[in-house]
């Protein structure tokens, strides 16, 4: 959008609002409004038949593939997709018509015009989000996009649409469930005479939360020893075509606690019990980004437990979960 145009069409918000998106999408009944403003000339009006507003959200994603040359190095091709996953439109204004004029095109004089819009927000829409690497990027954007059915004027090289796009950006919430799942890890059949028992609250967090992991470790060798316990949580980030990775997976640790065996103290009055208390604290910044599963991005979180163990094969535990958006108090 040009600076000409965003001086003559322009969006702004409702009366005593301060953004497009009114309601807490995900818990609430939500949309987006506000006000299509127009502002031209005397000197340079427009004149239009119709004015049409559309509500866009697509997914992008950008990638890089090298692909060897004929001279022996390494050429490399950026590729794209994209899919539109919402849309919704209708005619905000249009010139008024006469008995008389039907099958003719009515256009009227537009000096200074404001008209009220409003979309109404589908529950399960996915936040904005933006990701950038060195070679490649995803996003998940939304837009109101103004079209202008105007008179086409070859001079000036005017078409007969006039198209302007606004990006809007939309924030998706979540909410602990009332009775939320735990995760439960328990060993029903002990392998090389060593046992676990696991208690996690809930598999839904979100950013700044700490996270207790309890963890009970039951040895019966004796020849068995603690060498050290982990627990931590990994968001993976998938760039997807037709269900196929475009890059690498990219997983990142968000929170890591490492434990040496010997930190780990045996329980009262038993002498095969052993019990620490961990945590995982995840990060309160943009490096955690939300869970997201749509057909070209996927952002997803893993609760990891592992037992590193001398004598006998060590114990990995694995468990997906979501981190969300909660609203603050």
């Amino acid at each position: 959008m040009s600076s000409n145009d965003s001086d003559k069409v322009s969006l702004s918000f409702s009366p005593r609002q301060n953004s497009f998106q009114q309601g807490l999408l995900g818990l609430e009944s939500s949309k987006v409004a506000g006000i299509l403003k127009l502002n031209y000339p005397s000197s340079k009006p427009l004149v239009a038949k119709r004015i049409e507003l559309v509500f866009s959200g697509k997914e992008e994603i950008l990638w890089t593939e090298y692909q060897p040359s004929g001279r022996g190095y390494t050429a490399s091709v950026v590729q794209s997709e994209q899919h539109e996953f919402t849309r919704y439109s209708f005619d905000i204004w249009e010139a008024e018509r006469n008995d008389g004029d039907k099958g003719k095109d009515n256009y009227e004089i537009i000096k200074n015009l404001e008209l009220p819009f409003s979309f109404k927000l589908e529950n399960n829409l996915p936040p904005s989000t933006t990701i950038k690497y060195d070679d490649g990027s995803a996003r998940i954007y939304y837009r109101v996009v103004v079209v202008i059915h105007r008179k086409s004027n070859l001079l000036k090289l005017q078409g007969k649409k006039k198209v302007i796009k606004f990006t809007i950006p939309i924030t998706r919430y979540g909410k602990i469930p009332y009775k939320s799942d735990m995760i439960l890890w328990n060993s029903e059949k002990e392998k090389y005479g060593v046992g676990y028992d696991i208690k996690i609250e809930r598999e839904i967090f979100t950013r700044g939360e700490t996270i207790n992991v309890p963890i009970k470790i039951i040895i019966r060798n004796s020849r068995v020893k603690i060498k050290k316990v982990s627990v931590g949580l990994k968001q993976h980030t998938e760039l997807q075509n037709a269900g196929s990775l475009v890059r690498p997976k990219e997983s990142v640790d968000l929170s890591l606690e490492e434990v040496d065996g010997d930190m780990v103290n045996l329980a009262a009055d038993s002498e095969q019990e052993y019990y620490i208390e961990m945590k995982i604290n995840i990060p309160n910044n943009d490096t955690v980004r939300w869970s997201v599963c749509q057909s070209l991005l996927v952002v997803w979180h893993q609760i990891e437990v592992k037992f590193v163990l001398e004598s006998a094969q060590d114990i990995l535990l694995e468990k997906e979960v979501k981190v969300i958006n909660f609203p603050k108090k």
